[in-house]
């Protein structure tokens, strides 16, 4: 058995990744991302006209000013007020306290003895400013909290939180851009026969299979032909018919998860966890709670070894994150609030609603003219306009970067994990890579990352990695055969180093007979496990692409509401 060398000079043309283009072509009126032009090697720069890096400091204190005016509202300024009142009750007390008791022990100015100040009044004094400041931070606060809460709760009733129809127009697009990035790969597991056969079952039964997709005209079908059709289900998912049909299904017909999980090749629980949440409302965190207890990539997560480096600067990332998505969120869901309000008053009895302000059509144009007229769709269009651009900013590219620190981290973290745990990713096997993606965005989960020989010495490593277990394959020292997913999981079981695998292929004795036993023995126990690889492996694509599809969706928002 020859030996694979694991130390090349050489960048395999599988390490040079092509930069997905999807972002562009999809929104080619304004790439509102950050890209910055590599200096890599076989990596083309895509060039964008953007802001530059470093501006002005009179510029960043106007946009950091913008900012804090845009996300705090008078409300939210006197709970900070009375909550400062309330905090600092004892300090403050004291303080005064030891002040004038001060004056009345030790004082012995002529000022101090005309003003007679005594005990009594001293005390008196006291008691006045801890009433002031423990009573008066409290009575802020609550008046402040009442005003905010009475403003959520009518954003609540007005159905602030049903915008995950919003979120669900765009299916089509999530449908598709599953398909291209990850599930279209699927079909190197399976041969052509199989995919021929799908389509011939597809083409036999395609009008019932529509019907079944769509709650409504799923009526009229008996539950023979219903059963029927789910066995037909189960077997589809090999092609891009069969995968529209499985993506419908699962979206839309009114299923338990846990059988819906049972009921498709894929599963597809997640993407429709993920349409549980509400566009720039506070539920819309489905991600990140998948990313911290999703059972497939928390075993995924603990395959590829997270150290407390990991821990350290997801927890940061989190940090920030959650408290830019509350600000920003809270701030929309107020000034819509008043702004449903408002308009509520001036054109009664017509009631606005927040989907007016977030969801713009032509169908709620259509809607708000016909019931309140020209003017009520002028000041409508004019108070969203104005609302988005005092939370986010008046500048597109201001508004994205402002709403990429709420939404950003979770792409950042998926794309991190998936860097650990999905070799192909790395070598831009699949039409996107890790390095064009910190390329395209000018972002990485580690300082250290944003290195760029860093970047070019990981890829040619795991390149190396990957020619040298591919070599073993080949030769049938782990007997994969013909198997394409066993193929799959050996490369994934090396990169992420499954019992040390990755370690023997390094090894200064591979040729040893005792080294080969022991990859055989690692080799036969992942071929195995493959079935669980692949779950994991879907696991983490699918909730990549999902961060990846929560970025595009937001441009588009943002982009549709600002214009």
């Amino acid at each position: 058995m020859p030996q694979t060398p694991l130390h090349d000079d050489r960048v395999e043309d599988a390490a040079a990744p092509v930069c997905d283009s999807a972002m562009t072509d999809r929104h080619p009126q304004q790439q509102l991302f950050h890209v910055v032009p590599s200096d890599e090697p076989s990596e083309p720069a895509v060039t964008t006209p953007t802001e530059p890096t470093k501006r002005p400091l009179s510029r960043r204190l106007n946009e950091t000013w913008q900012t804090v005016n845009g996300l705090l509202t008078i409300t939210d300024m006197l709970a900070k007020l009375g909550f400062w009142l309330y905090r600092g009750t004892m300090r403050r007390t004291a303080g005064v306290a030891f002040a004038l008791l001060t004056v009345v022990f030790v004082g012995k100015s002529d000022a101090i003895q005309a003003a007679d100040l005594t005990l009594k009044q001293a005390i008196s004094a006291t008691g006045v400013i801890l009433l002031i400041s423990f009573i008066g931070g409290l009575a802020i606060m609550g008046v402040s909290g009442s005003f905010a809460r009475s403003q959520l709760t009518a954003a609540e009733a007005k159905g602030s939180n049903m915008l995950e129809e919003m979120k669900k127009a765009r299916a089509i697009e999530h449908r598709d851009s599953l398909w291209h990035r990850v599930f279209r790969y699927e079909q190197d597991l399976v041969g052509p026969e199989e995919q021929i056969e799908e389509l011939k079952l597809i083409q036999s039964h395609q009008p019932k299979l529509n019907r079944l997709c769509h709650p409504n005209t799923k009526r009229d079908m008996s539950r023979a032909e219903v059963r029927e059709l789910r066995a037909v289900i189960r077997q589809l998912g090999r092609t891009r018919a069969g995968w529209d049909i499985v993506f419908d299904y699962a979206c839309q017909v009114p299923v338990a998860r846990t059988v819906l999980k049972d009921r498709l090749r894929f599963d597809l629980t997640k993407v429709k966890d993920w349409y549980d949440g509400a566009p720039f409302h506070h539920t819309d965190t489905k991600l990140q709670e998948q990313f911290a207890a999703a059972e497939n990539l928390q075993v995924a997560k603990r395959d590829v070894g997270l150290d407390w480096w990991f821990i350290f600067w997801h927890t940061r990332k989190r940090v920030l994150q959650t408290m830019w998505f509350k600000m920003i969120t809270r701030a929309i869901q107020l000034r819509v609030a008043r702004a449903c309000q408002t308009l509520d008053r001036r054109y009664a009895p017509y009631h606005f609603a927040p989907d007016a302000f977030l969801w713009p059509s032509d169908d709620v144009y259509r809607v708000v003219r016909r019931e309140a007229g020209d003017e009520a769709l002028n000041d409508l269009i004019d108070l969203r306009k104005r609302i988005f651009q005092r939370v986010l900013n008046h500048e597109p590219e201001l508004a994205i970067t402002l709403m990429h620190r709420a939404i950003y981290p979770n792409f950042e973290t998926a794309s991190h994990l998936r860097r650990l745990f999905d070799p192909q990713y790395v070598l831009g096997e699949l039409g996107e890579a890790w390095r064009s993606d910190l390329r395209k965005y000018d972002r990485a989960f580690r300082p250290r990352e944003k290195d760029v020989q860093r970047r070019i010495e990981y890829t040619r490593t795991v390149a190396t990695q990957q020619r040298a277990v591919e070599a073993l394959m080949d030769d049938g020292t782990v007997p994969v055969g013909q198997d394409a997913e066993a193929r799959r999981a050996v490369r994934i079981a090396t990169h992420i180093n499954r019992d040390g695998l990755r370690d023997l292929l390094e090894s200064a004795n591979l040729e040893a007979a005792d080294t080969i036993d022991t990859i055989q023995q690692v080799g036969r126990a992942v071929i195995a496990d493959r079935k669980l690889y692949t779950k994991r492996l879907r696991a983490v694509r699918t909730h990549h692409e999902l961060t990846r599809i929560e970025l595009e969706d937001y441009e588009f928002y943002v982009n549709r509401i600002l214009h």
